[in-house]
């Protein structure tokens, strides 16, 4: 199933930043496998959802990603405005989104 998530650039190293945790970047290109510890990969179905609520950094990236439903760690997939954690998924796409300024 495809997913959408919002993260940060970081000018400083490069690499793309979890923006709830800064502490967590990663080198990430197409096909990349991504995985983060405790709650995982928050996510929704719909992009237009994370665009609106996560896109909040200055610089953001669009992840397309793609993850096996069966993994759900926490939320679900029928709310109207998924929002959901699964341990991991593989990058489909990387998109910079136009800054506000």
């Amino acid at each position: 199933m495809i997913a959408w998530k919002i993260m940060r650039a970081d000018p400083a190293t490069g690499r793309i930043a979890s923006g709830a945790d800064s502490r967590l970047t990663f080198d990430l290109v197409p096909g990349a496998v991504l995985e983060m510890p405790g709650q995982g990969i928050w996510m929704s179905l719909q992009r237009s959802y994370v665009e609106t609520h996560y896109a909040c950094h200055d610089a953001n990236l669009l992840l397309e990603l793609d993850f096996d439903p069966e993994t759900l760690i926490e939320g679900n997939l029928s709310d109207a405005e998924t929002e959901f954690s699964v341990p991991r998924a593989t990058v489909r796409s990387i998109t910079i989104l136009p800054s506000d300024d």
